[in-house]
């Protein structure tokens, strides 16, 4: 009977220990829901380095802020808008690749490549739309009709492009900053530097608002500073030229509305001018550089750092009617040296505190 218990009690210390040792091999338990994401798999830890894709780096609320720009066409003036815009944006913190998703896209004076673009940034649910010029801005809006914040650039008449009230006051999900050309400084600055100059040559798009309201205050204006209007409608930058030819041979001087596709042909407008010996005036300080003989217009830069702090706002949760539609007040005066020695000419007295002299950049 002893040995029997002996055996037995033996078999049972015998089972306590193998339970004990199948304990010490079992596996540690698994982190609860609330560690998973703190912990990371094993699997997870021995990846190579180079399966792992590139994500920037997102701000601390774990979005990437997606802006569309949508840009009617390609010149210096649209350019050096949008690159203050991004400027200012970084300057705040929204660094392209990080916290800021950049769509660029440029409809080459197309409106109807303008408008698919907008439709697409629609569909992909941007975060905002800056728009920059008249077409593109109201592609923009069309296609959003408040859904998505749009973010107008140099819209040289928000309210007959219909993109603010007839007031002048935001509509909804639009804001914004014009380049309205200052007609009566061009005027003076014509006056200053060409005295003699009786008849102004004005080239524009007969579809573009913006050109159309600004011809219709330099015919109004023109008077008062002894000038004649002669102008010339386009509908394509194809026609350039030949209106030139026709242009040239009836004025003493040139003068650039903010009109996108009279712009972007600015180089062989330059060579044409020159060849004719007729002063060029510019809209704008980029257009001097580009060979223009002077302007008395916006910094287009600064008004792009005026939109890329409104499109800052609007990422932080500002409406955008709530931000009052802005321009630049104070006319630049630029005049290029290397034009004033071809024609002739000399800065007057008057206005030589006020200018900035340029040279053409190649």
């Amino acid at each position: 009977m002893k040995k029997k218990l002996f055996i037995v009690a033996a078999l049972m210390m015998a089972l306590v220990l193998t339970a004990a040792g199948f304990a010490g091999c079992a596996p540690a338990a698994k982190p609860s829901t609330a560690d998973a994401d703190a912990v990371p798999s094993a699997a997870a830890a021995e990846a190579p380095a180079e399966a792992a894709s590139y994500e920037p780096e997102q701000p601390a609320d774990g979005n990437v802020f997606r802006i569309g720009i949508t840009q009617i066409a390609d010149h210096p003036s649209l350019d050096v808008c949008r690159q203050g815009a991004q400027d200012k944006l970084a300057e705040l913190g929204y660094t392209e690749g990080k916290t800021l998703k950049v769509d660029y896209q440029n409809a080459q004076n197309d409106v109807s490549v303008a408008t698919t673009i907008a439709q697409q940034f629609a569909a992909n649910k941007v975060d905002v739309i800056l728009a920059i010029a008249t077409p593109s801005a109201q592609a923009a809006y069309a296609a959003t009709m408040g859904s998505i914040p749009v973010v107008f650039s140099a819209v040289s008449e928000p309210v007959a492009a219909e993109l603010a009230n007839a007031d002048g006051s935001n509509i909804v999900g639009v804001t914004g900053t014009s380049d309205k050309l200052p007609v009566e400084a061009t005027f003076e600055l014509i006056k200053a530097l060409t005295p003699d100059v009786k008849k102004v040559g004005i080239l524009h798009n007969t579809s573009e608002v913006n050109s159309d309201i600004q011809l219709a205050e330099a015919r109004e204006k023109a008077g008062a500073y002894g000038l004649e209007i002669v102008d010339v409608g386009i509908t394509s930058t194809n026609e350039i030229s030949s209106a030139l030819d026709t242009l040239l041979p009836q004025v003493d001087a040139v003068m650039n509305l903010t009109d996108n596709m009279v712009v972007s042909a600015l180089p062989l407008i330059v060579q044409k001018c020159n060849e004719a010996k007729i002063p060029l005036y510019g809209s704008e300080d980029t257009q001097v550089t580009g060979g223009a003989l002077a302007s008395a217009g916006v910094d287009y830069y600064s008004l792009g750092q005026m939109n890329g702090e409104m499109i800052a706002r609007i990422l932080e949760g500002t409406k955008a009617e709530d931000i009052p539609i802005a321009s630049i007040k104070e006319p630049m005066l630029t005049v290029n040296e290397d034009q004033l020695k071809m024609l002739g000419l000399t800065v007057p007295d008057s206005i030589k505190d006020r200018v900035t002299m340029v040279n053409t950049e190649s």
